[in-house]
Formats: C-alpha cells, structure tokens, sequence
C-alpha cells in the first residue's frame, strides 16, 4: 500500500473529516436552491414532445408527467367513455407522448403555512403545468427498463383486492391507495411504512442475500448482485430520495465491508448525505429524505444507548429525532404512535410486505393477502379514533430546532431519560411562546368562492372561526377536483397551535360558507357553533347531528357573542324569505379597529340594517355576498364609510 492510499484511508477514519464534509454539502446544497432557475419555455408553446414517465386517472381526467426539455405536469379531460376505453390500454411508460398544450404557471399557496404546489413543482424541476387539448401516443421505442417496469403495471393491475398496496410496495405508487386508510395511517404515525424507505431496502437485501447464500453464491457476488438489483429496485421505484439514500448507504457500507476500510457506520451515512447534497442539491427539500435521513442519522448515533431495549428503544429515538420535521410540516404529532409504532413497524416488516411480495409472485396468495391486510387496516381504524395522545403544535423557530437538537447530540448517549425530559421541555416552551400575543388578529382565509374569517387572539385564549368555505364547481374540470379548503383552513390553524375555536359561526346556510364545517368540527375541540336567523336547511341540520353526537352547544339567531374583552355583535332585524337575507351579519371593535362582517347579506337587508343601528366609519368590511350586485348599495356604503373592504370570491369569477 502507497503513501497515498495510507493517507487516504487514515483521513477517512477520522471523524471530523465527514461532519465538516456535511457542513460543506449543507452549505453547498442552501447556496444552490436559492439562485434563482429558469425554464427553457417561454410560456407561449403549444406542442409538446416528450417520454411518460408518470400518469393516474382519476374519473375523467388523466394526469401526465412527462420528460421533455424539462419535466412537465399536464393533465388532459377524456371526451368521452370510448374515448377513455381507448386510450388507457396504450398507455405505457417510457411512450413518446405529442400533446396540443396550453402551459400555465403553476399557483402558490394563498393560505400562511399550508401546502405550497408552485414552489413543489420549482424544487423538482418543473416550471409549467399544461392542459392538453389533443394528445398522440407512440409506442414504437420504448426502452427495455420501461418495458419491464410496464411488465410489473399490467401484472399488478390483474390483482383485484390488493393492488392498492403492491403499487405501494414494489413500485412506491400510493396514489391506488384508498384516501381514507391512509388517512389512518397518518394520524397513527406509521404512513413511514408505507414509503419505500431503509427498512424496506433492508428486507429486500436481507432476503436477496439469504436466497442467493442457499444457492451457495460466494459472499463478494452476492453483495455485487444484491447492489445491481438494489439499484434496478431503485429506478422501479422512480429514484425517490428515500430509495436513494438507502440505496446509496447500503452499497458504501458493503465497500466498506469488502474492501476492510473499517470506517464507522455513522460516518458513511454522513458522506452517503453528503453525496446526495452535492449531486442533487434540491434534495435538501425533499420531506422523504429529511425524515428517512434523520431517523437513520437517530437510529445509528443512539445505537450503544438502546441496545438493551432495542424494540421500544428504537421507537422513541425514530420518534424524537424526526420529531421538529413532523411539527414543521404537520403541526401536530401523536404520542401513541410511540407505542404503535412498535406494533405496526413488525406487523408490517415481518408479514405484510413479505406477504406482498410473495402474492406478487403467486397470485394464488391473494385471498390470504387480503384478510391480512384487513386486519392491519381494522387495527389503523380502531386506533385511529385515540385521540388523548394528539398534539397540536405550532410552527417551531430555528432557535428551538438548534435547541432541541443540540441536546439530542450532547446528552442522549450520556443521560437518555433526562435527555428525553429535555426535549419535551424543549416542545414545551416552543409551543407555548404563541400565548404571549394579547392582541386580536383577524385573518381572512382564501376558500375560492367563499368566505372564512378567523378571529384570534391567542393570549385570551379567543378563537372565532366565521364561516369555513366549502365546494363551489364551475364547469367540467373543477367538478373533479377534490376540494382542499377544509385542509388548508385545519392546517394553518393547527400551524398557529390553535386546537380550541371558542365558537364556530355560520353566517348562514350555503354550501360555499358553511361546507366545510363538519370536517371542522370533527377536527377541533368545538365549544359553540352559531346559526344565523331563520329555519335550519339540509345542510344546517346535517351538521347538527353532528353536534348533537358530540354534545357541542349551539344556537340560532343571537344578539351578541362574548368574547374575553370584546362582544361580537349580531346585527339582527327581522326574519327575511331568503337565507342570504338571513345571513348573520357580525360587528365588532379589536384593538381600536372596527370590523363588519356581512355574510351573504342583500341591499334590503343593508338598509334595515341603516334604520336599526347607528354604524359610521367602518375600518375593515367584509364586503356582502363577494362582491354581488345584489348587495353594497351606495346608501348604506356611504354611511358606514369603510376605509378597508374584502371581497372573497373565486378566481376568474365573472358572476355579478
């Protein structure tokens, strides 16, 4: 062995070589995403050339992702059932795809803290999103790794009642997966098994090894052919950064292990990291790489710490390592899922997934498959409904996320139980700094066509939610649109650690400002909920047998509601013949700033309003019925002389 390869090897078993790496990588990969990128499309392009590698349908809309110049995300609307008949079965990824396009710029979040889709698209990319109008397939020159993975499509597509989780499995497509169960999963804290991660690397390499030891393969082929296949696993999955980062940690570990470099198993995962962040910089972004990232990080840190109780052990450290990312994108987390997860990650590892791969291979399993997967979701249903163990957490700053792991690096190898309190203490305080805002504010919440307002102010503990949006469609596209309002409105709400509203008012009974209450109630701890004059709809009384399950109070047609320091007055006048008339019209003072809320409220309405009640200079108006004709009559804008008014409306909304 040369000078050189000595010098080599002695710098790669010192440690502070890979965590400075990792600082330079880290910096690296945060200089690298913010300069700014651009598309090599102008915007004005009408046809589009190139390979599928992605698509869904969902009722009559098919959903493209295609590599081009750059990647794209197109969707297309089937004309008809024939024409949709016809065109699925030719369908094939890795298809020269010719679209007639219109491209678009893709839309941000409009809502503080909940999903933002154009600034997704940017980090992986893509710049436009397009429609098509015409779209032309050509089969003729699809490459061999695309043909076999369209081999696996059309075999998994045969099965009937599994189909959901073998996509999920082997291909680590959940979008077959049924909404609900995953929604399950999420709020169990176990939806980590379901993305092809290190554990499911792990298993596939385990049994892969194992197989091709029986077949008597000696140990450097069977690490050469397990790593080949590992990486041909890798492009069926489509690359995910999971898949990567495991990929990656698994063969430097087996070259660590063939070639006797005896660096330690922490410092490969640092240089696998920081490999990663100088060869795909916007991984840094990526929510399946932070996570796969931190807990493997956790896991291997704490390893000497946990050895004696390994199986609970190894639950809590997954657990608390990843635990600011959770907060940070979810706003919430679940205790129990301590506890599940040491049920759920041997149910799953050790039965389900095999079972998977087995049904697979022999289509005869699938009746076994089936029951056991029901089983496991029967269980994620039943705990699902656990509720004392959620927690609701607000966004956490960086100078509690530099805390927080701070001692994790520092005590948890030394004082595990006091290491454990500390990080608790750490949330703690975290999540309750948002109390020491005495002031009131009010947020008006983008819904589309709809009106939502919060009314907040954290430090008297006062949560008014008026009205929640709900699904208004215009025209073909949008009626297959899922709707995200109630989404958006529950997550920035549990972003500001709001898990109480004092009450929930409906201004009155229509679709697009009471919609969504049901999901509200459902998902915060309700004390009142207040109607608006008049007798209760369809949709009024649905969400009253909800209430009357939960034993939440409401009321109709009230004068005033009592606020800490502050009354939210109800400017009631008579009972109309129409339920925007009816509407609850609402006014109130905060911190020295006037606020009227007028619902869907009419001109008629507006000047009974006018003779009743003695209201002038008016700060902020929410104005009535988004902005209609029928309502805002000059006489009544005139005497309440507002200086601010808020219109809600969709967009391109041209209704008057």
């Amino acid at each position: 062995m040369n000078k050189l390869n000595l010098k080599i090897r002695k710098l790669l078993l010192h440690d502070w070589f890979y965590y400075i790496l990792a600082f330079i990588a880290i910096l690296y990969a945060m200089i690298y995403i913010n300069i700014p990128k651009y598309s090599v499309y102008s915007g004005n392009e009408h046809d589009i050339n190139g390979n599928l590698s992605n698509y869904s349908i969902k009722n009559d809309k098919l959903s493209l992702e295609l590599k081009s110049d750059e990647k794209l995300k197109c969707t297309y609307y089937f004309k008809s059932d024939e024409e949709k008949a016809k065109m699925i079965p030719s369908l094939k990824l890795g298809s020269q795809i010719h679209l007639t396009v219109e491209l678009s710029t893709p839309q941000k979040n409009t809502i503080p803290n909940t999903f933002n889709y154009k600034k997704y698209l940017y980090n992986h990319g893509i710049f436009f999103t397009c429609k098509a109008s015409t779209i032309a397939i050509d089969n003729s020159n699809i490459g061999i790794f695309y043909k076999i993975k369209n081999t696996i499509i059309d075999r998994i597509d045969t099965f009937d009642t599994t189909s959901g989780y073998l996509y999920t499995f082997i291909l680590g497509d959940k979008s077959s997966m049924n909404e609900d169960v995953m929604e399950t999963y999420r709020k169990n804290g176990v939806t980590h098994l379901f993305a092809i991660s290190g554990m499911h690397i792990g298993l596939f390499a385990g049994i892969l090894l194992f197989i091709l030891k029986k077949l008597r393969v000696s140990e450097n082929k069977r690490y050469i052919i397990t790593i080949t296949f590992i990486w041909f696993y890798a492009f069926l999955t489509g690359f995910p950064s999971s898949v990567l980062r495991a990929g990656l940690l698994f063969t430097l570990l087996t070259l660590n292990k063939i070639f006797y470099t005896e660096v330690k198993t922490l410092n490969v995962l640092l240089f696998t990291g920081s490999l990663l962040l100088f060869l795909k910089p916007f991984i840094v972004t990526d929510i399946g790489f932070i996570y796969s990232y931190l807990t493997t990080f956790g896991l291997i840190y704490a390893s000497d710490t946990i050895k004696n109780h390994k199986i609970i052990g190894t639950s809590i450290i997954a657990f608390s390592s990843s635990l600011p990312v959770t907060i940070n994108n979810f706003y919430e987390f679940n205790l129990f899922s301590i506890l599940l997860n040491v049920l759920f990650v041997p149910f799953v590892s050790i039965i389900v997934y095999p079972i998977c791969l087995l049904t697979f291979a022999f289509k005869f399993l699938e009746p076994i498959a089936h029951i056991i997967l029901n089983i496991l979701e029967w269980l994620s249903f039943t705990v699902s409904n656990i509720n004392i163990f959620k927690i609701i957490c607000p966004r956490m700053n960086i100078v509690f996320i530099v805390i927080y792991y701070s001692i994790f690096l520092i005590w948890i190898n030394k004082r595990f139980k006091l290491t454990i309190i500390l990080l608790c203490l750490t949330i703690f305080i975290s999540s309750h700094m948002r109390f020491n805002d005495a002031n009131y504010n009010v947020d008006f919440l983008d819904v589309g066509q709809g009106d939502s307002v919060l009314i907040r102010n954290l430090g008297n503990r006062d949560v008014i939610l008026i009205d929640t949006g709900g699904v208004v469609s215009y025209g073909k596209e949008n009626s297959t649109k899922k709707s995200n309002i109630a989404d958006n409105i529950i997550t920035y709400l549990k972003s500001l650690g709001i898990d109480k509203l004092t009450a929930l008012v409906a201004s009155h009974g229509d679709n697009d400002h009471m919609g969504e209450a049901i999901k509200i109630v459902n998902n915060f701890n309700v004390e009142k909920v207040i109607f608006n004059c008049g007798p209760y709809n369809d949709l009024e009384k649905q969400l009253i047998k909800v209430l009357n399950k939960k034993k939440i109070k409401y009321y109709s047609c009230i004068k005033e509601l009592n606020m800490s320091n502050n009354k939210l007055y109800f400017l009631q006048t008579k009972e109309y013949d129409n339920e925007n008339d009816n509407s609850n019209v609402a006014y109130t003072e905060l911190n020295g700033y006037k606020f009227m809320f007028m619902g869907d409220a009419g001109i008629e309405k507006e000047k009974d309003i006018l003779e009743k009640y003695n209201i002038s200079d008016v700060d902020v108006l929410k104005v009535g019925h988004h902005g209609s004709k029928t309502s805002s009559g000059k006489e009544f804008i005139e005497e309440i002389n507002p200086k601010y008014s808020i219109i809600s409306v969709g967009k391109n909304n041209r209704n008057i």
